[in-house]
């Protein structure tokens, strides 16, 4: 196995064993036979450190430490450390973006990299931050950030990266902008350099006009959720009244944090007062999104009805109450791997002024997540 040099100085350890005075010297050679050449020789000690910044061609070299002791006995069975010089920076060949054109802030954007050099080790996605100037890694979601990482195929110390690609999501951003995106490779030798000849550079326009819709729900419990899939969701408010009541909506309290994220960018919220607070009746629920835009409009929030039942011994129940206009009925369903194909029809009293939705509870015995679809 061949340890790599690259640009710069590299620091090499030698440990002696039975001193007796003397020197150490630091040699190569092209061959494991010799000739050798000295690079550095230091007075013998236990551990001893040389620094070489080679100035001889690329290519496959043999390196090794001969210790000299006081009365010129000679090692002479020296380790042979076999290594690769390499003072070529490696290069970006090419970098695009999907989807093309000004990226929505609420939604995923990939961006891809080549490169045709074989020894690439890693490649690192950086945007250039608007506000200090400074060139930011894009990783995991982290506080503070314009951009976060949802996932990239990168795997380090992996040789020969042909393509990387990085999904990723313009979360930090509060206004259209412009942002500077370049991707660093760097080889097995640690060879690496920001130049953007190197480094290929890509500017991505992004902005975000659409209103976020939060989907409310209830489990015929007296807990209630909300379901975003947008990627920056700033927060989202939980609201109730009676049914049928003209008075205005009523707050419950707002929810910055979401409880849970599915599908890199869908995310769960979960309203922080429950049903239990209530007294029996009917209810109307609803969730109001806002991103980091501030689009808002509570008029396209979803509205769902919720009955609360009390018991004579004081028990309560909650159910969500069907529609009185539409009804849909399950016709069949079909079960392939891990594919499930389900037909329904949709019968309505009167005209539909848009397409229903449909939500689906995935439950694995443990934990779920819905899902909202449009027929």
């Amino acid at each position: 196995m061949f340890n790599y040099i690259g640009i710069g100085t590299t620091q090499f350890e030698v440990n002696v064993s039975n001193l007796d005075g003397g020197t150490v010297k630091l040699q190569y050679s092209t061959s494991t036979a010799g000739v050798w050449n000295t690079i550095s020789e230091q007075n013998s000690a236990s551990t001893i450190n040389f620094f070489w910044s080679p100035t001889i061609a690329e290519g496959i070299y043999y390196l090794r430490a001969v210790a000299i002791d006081d009365d010129g006995n000679i090692d002479t069975n020296p380790q042979i450390l076999p290594i690769v010089i390499d003072s070529t920076i490696p290069k970006i060949s090419e970098i695009s973006v999907s989807p093309t054109g000004t990226i929505d802030c609420s939604q995923l954007f990939t961006i891809y990299a080549k490169t045709y050099d074989t020894d690439v080790k890693s490649m690192e996605l950086q945007y250039l931050d608007p506000s200090n100037n400074n060139w930011v890694s894009v990783s995991e979601t982290t506080n503070g950030r314009l951009v976060a990482l949802i996932k990239s195929t990168l795997t380090p110390n992996t040789v020969g990266l042909q393509e990387t690609r990085w999904d990723c999501i313009a979360h930090g951003l509060v206004q259209p902008t412009t942002l500077k995106f370049r991707v660093v490779p760097t080889d097995l030798a640690g060879n690496y350099s920001y130049q953007p000849e190197y480094s290929k550079q890509i500017d991505i326009s992004f902005n975000d006009t659409s209103v976020p819709i939060a989907v409310v729900y209830n489990l015929n419990d007296t807990n209630v959720w909300a379901q975003t899939i947008y990627a920056n969701i700033k927060n989202v408010l939980f609201q109730y009244r009676v049914a049928s009541d003209t008075n205005p909506w009523i707050n419950l309290p707002v929810q910055t944090s979401a409880s849970a994220t599915y599908g890199n960018i869908g995310k769960i919220w979960f309203s922080p007062t429950d049903l239990s607070v209530l007294p029996a009746g009917i209810y109307q629920l609803r969730a109001i999104a806002t991103d980091m835009f501030n689009n808002v409009d509570e008029t396209k929030a979803p509205v769902i009805t919720v009955v609360i039942k009390v018991s004579d011994t004081g028990y309560k129940t909650y159910y969500s109450k069907k529609s009185d206009s539409i009804s849909l009925g399950l016709k069949d369903a079909m079960f392939d791997n891990n594919d499930v194909t389900l037909t329904y029809e949709v019968v309505a009293k009167e005209e539909l002024a848009s397409p229903p939705k449909l939500r689906f509870l995935v439950y694995d015995g443990q934990n779920y997540i819905t899902k909202v679809v449009s027929t």
